[in-house]
């Protein structure tokens, strides 16, 4: 069970982190459809559902085998071999001076970012996403439910496995937990602390207890809860917690090991954005080069073109006035009321598209509140600021998502039961995109982002002050894409702006 257990996830890891290497996927689809073979006949003898054994069977024979059959012969490996290609580890590599850093190649860009690969998320995408949201964080991957299922009754059954040699004193089986567990926190662990971690959770003494039955566990897993306490994030601390409130009512190991596994998976991830924020800095002037250097060759092999962009500069010329062409152009953008696609998205905007979207409906975000305060100030209901939170509240959900009859009953439970009518009609009003107050709002959201975009000033706008904190911070996130943006493709935009000027 233990080999079958390590070899289904090794695959799985494998197959995950290299998804674009044809030949790495081919030969572990074979080793993959081995361990499923394996795990089924396990789980066979196991009281386990018949509908999951089913969906197993239809996942291996309808999905997993006619791959295969297409895979030629040579890429195939053995099948009692599995190939395994070892998970790169994260390492902070010396960096370049980001001031002298002029030409990038795609190797610079990869060796920064080596071992933080992301399922769906080139090194490309992951540079650019740290640049242009400080909030970003890698997530765990999302997985099918299939797959969640199979890999909890997997987990299940060789913990329970685990379980079981305890108390059979067949030690021999836990003892690569214990190993596994030190080593992966040692692995998170400052080069300063490996002595000291080495000697507390000291693997000849459990083997020498191991020789002397009984074994006692809890010795050695109460001192590798104290030593991950010391090192986990303080959003993990309850974590730590449970499992050692686990320990102590717990007679059997397993699912303290359990836990304490998916903790080091938790603790891992927490350390691998810890260590992409501190990359970030480094990042702008390499990946500016690198995106400016893949655009100019997609352009130059025919893969992209500029027709959109072209279209965009010249709508953005023809309404500058006074106003620089490029803010005028991010605005237009930004405050468009139809959601881009990628039919209509300029090309040189296409990698940011899903985030332009994202700021469209936050511009429309901010124009329903800022109109539905000022109508809430007419009908005189007090608390504004608690109000305009509860609004935002409701318009950032999205499951389900927030409707005009849900805004018109939060601003009717403020109110005289006798006015509650004419405050739907208000509302339903004042909501539509035609009525002169919410053009006017509309209007001076977007001149706060002009001015913010020209000049790095928020807006002091008394008519916007309740929606000022929302507001500010949206300037803030369309300037550092606006910015990144510019520097990327600027070649391009002054050939075009130099071009619609002139004719």
């Amino acid at each position: 069970m233990d080999e079958v257990w390590n070899s289904f996830y090794a695959v799985r890891e494998s197959s995950q982190q290299s998804p674009n290497d044809q030949t790495l996927v081919s030969r572990n689809l074979s080793s993959f459809y081995l361990q499923l073979a394996r795990l089924q006949q396990i789980l066979t003898t196991a009281s386990c559902p018949q509908e999951l054994m089913d969906a197993l069977t239809q996942l291996m024979e309808k999905h997993i085998a006619p791959q295969l059959m297409q895979i030629p012969a040579a890429a195939s490996p053995p099948l009692g071999h599995a190939v395994i290609s070892p998970p790169p580890s994260p390492t902070l590599l010396a960096l370049a001076d980001a001031s002298t850093t002029n030409v990038v190649s795609a190797e610079q860009l990869e060796r920064m970012l080596t071992g933080y690969g992301h399922p769906g998320l080139s090194n490309e995408q992951l540079a650019h996403e740290l640049i242009l949201n400080p909030d970003f964080t890698l997530q765990a991957p999302p997985k099918h439910p299939l797959q969640s299922q199979v890999e909890s009754i997997a987990k299940q059954a060789f913990f329970d496995h685990l379980d079981e040699a305890y108390r059979n004193q067949d030690y021999d089986q836990l003892l690569p937990m214990f190993e596994e567990l030190k080593q992966r926190l040692l692995a998170l662990a400052p080069d300063r602390s490996h002595a000291a971690l080495d000697g507390q959770l000291d693997l000849d003494l459990v083997k020498q207890q191991m020789d002397h039955p009984p074994f006692d566990w809890h010795a050695w897993a109460s001192t590798f809860l104290t030593a991950i306490s010391s090192m986990v994030a303080p959003v993990r601390d309850h974590q730590v917690q449970e499992l050692q409130q686990t320990l102590a009512a717990s007679p059997l190991p397993g699912t303290v090991f359990r836990g304490s596994m998916e903790l080091l998976d938790a603790m891992s991830l927490d350390l691998i954005n810890f260590r992409l924020r501190s990359l970030r800095p480094h990042l702008l002037p390499m990946a500016v080069d690198y995106e400016r250097t893949k655009f100019a060759q997609a352009i130059q092999h025919g893969q992209a073109g500029l027709a959109n962009t072209r279209q965009w500069l010249q709508h953005a010329v023809a309404a500058a006035d006074q106003q620089k062409p490029m803010t005028t152009a991010y605005l237009q953008l930004v405050t468009a009321t139809t959601a881009w696609t990628r039919l209509t998205c300029p090309e040189t905007v296409l990698l940011d598209m899903d985030r332009v979207v994202g700021y469209q409906n936050q511009v429309q975000t901010l124009v329903v509140v800022a109109a539905l305060l000022l109508l809430a100030n007419q009908f005189h209901v007090p608390q504004l600021p608690a109000l305009a939170d509860r609004l935002f509240q409701l318009l950032d959900n999205h499951d389900p998502p927030t409707r005009l009859t849900h805004l018109t009953s939060e601003l009717e439970s403020h109110v005289a039961a006798e006015q509650r009518p004419l405050v739907k009609q208000m509302v339903n009003k004042t909501l539509q995109d035609t009525d002169p107050i919410y053009k006017l709002l509309f209007k001076r959201v977007a001149a706060a982002l002009s001015l913010y975009l020209d000049h790095a000033k928020p807006s002091q706008d008394p008519s916007l002050a309740l929606i000022h904190g929302p507001l500010t911070k949206l300037c803030k996130r369309v300037a550092l894409f606006s910015q990144y943006n510019e520097k990327v493709y600027s070649s391009w935009y002054k050939a075009i702006i130099g071009s619609v000027s002139s004719s």
